[in-house]
């Protein structure tokens, strides 16, 4: 059946249709609005939800921020496993060969490199040691080839030309005098041996001279300073600690400005003037004159150091055996503590500590002590005077007379109750009122 004959349109009225497309028309006008509230409240919780989250987000990076800083870190986890190998990519292609570089300039030729050392002379020195001198000025001493007193015994008897000797000259025999040395000869050969070593007679010191002028023979010195790995010496002198207390010995030959010898700290120095001294004679460091050696034993402000002893006195043979001994400071003994002293100090015994410490006398009762420069005055106090005497007048604690002493008071003077005073057999105390 056609639905324009079901429903029969033409007899329904025209203001119908117009009243449903109306209803129809405010229908979706009302959609459209309900639609749009709906999506302005959905923005609007899209918001708040997105405020949220980021107070939320803020206020937890906030508490893990403050949870890392006051954690300590963990171990490290195992490392995993490595993973594969990849596969090797394919070789690239070569690039094109670029242009040959110039050349570069010529580098500044290096410094000449320092000259070798090399041995420049070979010597016996005064007690047989053997002095080698290098290239750079510096002496090397090899020690004693022969104790003095072997060689001095040894004989070489040198063949200037003898019959039958061939016309050039040489050796044409070894002996020893008084057989010391064991001669062998065997085959032209000629072999020297010494049983034993003799004792050494001296110790010496390499020593340089940079005082500016040459320090002759004898001359005391002490060590000022030192240079390549060798001690430099000037003249020492007994008038102050810096120039005596590090005196080293004499000067066994004159040395030059600038140039290296040496010192003999102990034992013999000879073929000097001794012609003003005595045999046995003690020698001390001179407080006068700076270098030299005096007999008059020196006293403070002087400072004691002996030198040596005159074994032979002569005007040009003369000997003296050397052997320095530095006096001492009076706070440089072991067993005194008196560093640092000031006037009016006295030295006192403490048995805790086993020293003499320096210390001030400590004033009793009516006692002054006035402390200078070596002087300590000791007076009454209390308003005395040294000629006039002031005495308590009360005596309130026992006291004794000394013995073969008799005792004077001005009075009145009251004896407290329970105090005595003590007068002995043959003793009196009298009080003035």
């Amino acid at each position: 059946m056609e639905i324009d004959k079901l429903f029969n349109v033409d007899q329904v009225p025209d203001s119908l249709f117009d009243s449903v497309n109306n209803t129809v028309s405010e229908a979706r006008a009302l959609q459209k609005k309900k639609a749009a509230e709906n999506a302005q409240a959905v923005i609007a919780s899209l918001q708040k939800m997105k405020g949220d989250l980021e107070g939320k987000y803020d206020d937890l990076y906030g508490m893990l921020e403050r949870r890392i800083t006051s954690i300590q870190d963990g171990r490290d986890g195992i490392d995993g496993r490595d993973g594969r190998n990849g596969r090797d990519g394919k070789d690239g292609k070569d690039g094109a060969a670029g242009r040959e570089g110039r050349d570069g300039i010529d580098g500044i030729n290096g410094m000449d490199g320092a000259d070798g050392i090399s041995i420049a002379d070979i010597r016996m020195d005064f007690d047989n040691s053997l002095i080698i001198t290098l290239s750079n000025g510096r002496e090397i001493n090899a020690g004693e080839v022969l104790p003095p007193d072997i060689t001095d015994r040894l004989k070489v008897i040198i063949n200037q030309g003898a019959s039958g000797g061939g016309g050039g000259g040489g050796i044409s025999s070894v002996a020893s005098a008084d057989n010391s040395v064991t001669v062998t000869t065997t085959s032209g050969a000629v072999d020297l041996s010494v049983p034993a070593p003799s004792a050494t007679t001296s110790v010496i010191v390499q020593v340089r001279n940079t005082t500016g002028a040459t320090l002759t023979k004898g001359t005391a010195v002490y060590i000022s300073g030192a240079t390549g790995q060798i001690p430099t010496v000037s003249k020492a002198q007994a008038n102050s600690d810096a120039t005596s207390a590090q005196t080293l010995g004499l000067i066994n030959a004159d040395l030059a400005n600038n140039s290296n010898g040496y010192v003999t700290v102990v034992g013999l120095i000879s073929s000097i003037d001794t012609s003003s001294y005595t045999d046995g004679q003690q020698l001390y460091l001179s407080a006068a004159t700076a270098g030299a050696l005096t007999s008059t034993k020196p006293y403070a402000p002087s400072h004691l150091v002996y030198m040596a002893v005159v074994e032979y006195a002569h005007a040009i043979h003369g000997e003296l055996f050397v052997k320095v001994q530095n006096g001492y400071e009076m706070d440089e003994l072991h067993n005194v503590s008196a560093q640092s002293a000031q006037n009016g100090q006295v030295l006192i015994y403490n048995q805790t500590t086993s020293l003499w410490e320096k210390a001030y006398l400590t004033a009793g009762s009516n006692v002054t002590i006035t402390n200078a420069a070596g002087a300590i005055t000791i007076g009454a106090s209390g308003g005395g005077s040294s000629t006039i005497l002031e005495n308590d007048q009360v005596i309130s604690s026992n006291y004794t007379i000394s013995s073969a002493k008799n005792g004077l008071s001005v009075g009145p003077v009251t004896v407290n109750t329970g105090v005595a005073v003590t007068v002995g057999t043959g003793q009196q105390w009298l009080v003035l009122n």
